[in-house]
């Protein structure tokens, strides 16, 4: 049996243009496979047609936060061993790995995201202290220590290519190394959250933090 999706969101605004690239909120807890791309559906308007029997038994991943409706749904897919096959803007069609590799053609309907490599951040945010609008040196420390993360778990085998969302505060020390972290918000996976700390905990950026900036920074990763 195959169910759809998302109509009945589309018609409530018909007025209403959707851009399937647009980001937009997304609260969805874990919870079974089914109700999650219901909510998924509600949000996005998107119509999502698969097999019933391939939600029986899988669990979807938490969504929680701002993203691109794509990101959203492979986030809320990750570990299911299922993938989405696009046949337009809004039509999607979700079947098991393994099959999706016997049909090549369909990642030609797959919206563009810009070019990917290895670790995609679709946001990293690196807060710093409220008050610090007029120190330039601090924003621009800020998107070195973004650039110097984003290439560290590219890197890693362990971090680059998965997906999902975590929040830690880094320390720096003098010399420009990350002296300790703590995680705030974990991703749901201790292994992952392990990993992705290990990467961060100790790393050596190429300059120390500018004089005055107040510490820990904040960072909140979002990888795809």
């Amino acid at each position: 049996m195959l169910l759809a999706f998302g109509a009945g969101a589309r018609a409530a605004d018909p007025d209403r243009p959707v851009s399937s690239n647009a980001a937009r909120l997304f609260n969805i807890p874990s919870q079974p496979l089914r109700p999650a791309l219901e909510a998924y559906s509600v949000v996005t308007g998107a119509q999502l047609i698969y097999d019933s029997r391939l939600a029986d038994g899988r669990r979807s991943q938490r969504v929680v936060g701002v993203f691109k409706p794509e990101t959203a749904l492979r986030m809320l897919l990750e570990g299911s061993d299922l993938t989405v096959r696009y046949t337009g803007p809004l039509d999607i069609t979700l079947v098991p790995i393994e099959r999706n590799k016997d049909a090549p053609e369909a990642s030609d309907a797959r919206p563009s995201s810009g070019g990917m490599g290895a670790l995609a951040l679709d946001t990293l945010y690196v807060e710093v202290a409220p008050g610090s609008e007029d120190r330039p040196d601090f924003s621009q420390y800020g998107r070195a220590v973004r650039q110097a993360l984003k290439q560290a778990l590219a890197r890693n085998s362990a971090t680059s290519d998965r997906i999902y969302q975590v929040q830690f505060d880094l320390w720096i020390d003098e010399r420009g190394r990350v002296s300790k972290t703590f995680q705030r918000r974990s991703c749901g996976r201790p292994d992952l959250d392990q990993a992705i700390a290990k990467v961060i905990d100790g790393l050596l950026l190429k300059d120390p933090p500018p004089v005055g900036m107040p510490l820990p920074m904040r960072v909140t990763i979002v990888a795809i």
